[in-house]
């Protein structure tokens, strides 16, 4: 990977992401067809990531993260990776329409970003709590915000890394961070959830 934006690799999405449709329409040949191309690129994907942070999967799991964190933060604030949104939105509240700003937003190359960090947190989460997760479709209910996506489905919790990965990317990208402290924090605080806390680093299996 480069720091350059034009050369850092987009996602290649498949045909259910691309058609239009919203995940609450696919069919579940769809969802699954989303559910296998994810995890199919879980391990190459996050390969690139740690080789372009100058950290290994053998090195300590905070100090990576740190890493992360920190290329991150300046990748996301470098050109092509976010720009000015086009107008204020219109927001309803409680009947009165609001006029919102949204600033800065991802752009290909963010949300890109933002799924990277995604998938490398999951993969710590698939590694430290091993058979205790699994890779699936969400299927709890239709207003779900992951509804349809793939997610890693613990016994406590499920995470979505196509949501939380682009949220951490604009986290850093506009300095807010309500609820956690650091990336290797985030982390710890989902492996809690889903039913484990963290004990130590260790190395993803291959």
């Amino acid at each position: 990977m480069s720091a350059d934006g034009p050369s850092y690799p987009l996602l290649s999405f498949p045909d259910p992401i691309t058609g239009g449709k919203p995940p609450t329409e696919w069919s579940r040949s769809d969802a699954r067809e989303v559910l296998d191309w994810l995890v199919r690129m879980v391990g190459p994907r996050t390969d690139a990531f740690l080789e372009w942070v100058g950290a290994s999967w053998a090195d300590d799991r905070d100090l990576v993260l740190a890493r992360v964190e920190a290329q991150a933060t300046s990748l996301v604030r470098s050109p092509g990776f976010a720009e000015h949104a086009s107008g204020p939105t219109t927001i309803v509240l409680r009947g009165r329409a609001i006029q919102y700003d949204e600033g800065l937003l991802l752009t290909a190359y963010g949300e890109a970003l933002g799924v990277d960090i995604g998938l490398t947190l999951a993969r710590y989460l698939q590694t430290e709590l091993a058979d205790a997760v699994s890779w699936v479709t969400e299927r709890h209910g239709s207003t779900n915000v992951s509804y349809n996506l793939p997610v890693l489905l613990g016994p406590e919790a499920a995470f979505d890394p196509m949501l939380i990965g682009p949220t951490v990317a604009r986290t850093l990208l506009k300095d807010e961070r309500p609820g956690w402290k650091s990336l290797s924090a985030l982390y710890a605080t989902w492996a809690g959830m889903m039913g484990r806390p963290p004990e130590g680093s260790s190395v993803p299996r291959a």
